[in-house]
């Protein structure tokens, strides 16, 4: 599952929790406190992956690795 927590001046404003198959993509940060220059200057590898599910029919997704 993809679980990312969108923060505005300590307070949460939004979630995003889905699986992967489901929303075309996935995003994988390590956990922490970035702002918006740390996320400018982050490098990431991005990759076509498929899933299988239970209908039988594999879906695709772009997975995301982001390197800190």
């Amino acid at each position: 599952m993809l679980k990312i927590l969108f923060v505005k001046d300590n307070r949460a404003i939004a979630y995003l929790y889905r699986y992967p198959s489901n929303i075309g993509y996935y995003i994988n940060i390590q956990s922490g406190e970035y702002n918006k220059a740390d996320i400018d200057y982050m490098t990431y590898t991005v990759e076509e992956r498929e899933a299988g599910n239970s209908s039988g029919s594999p879906r695709t997704y772009m997975h995301y690795e982001f390197i800190a």
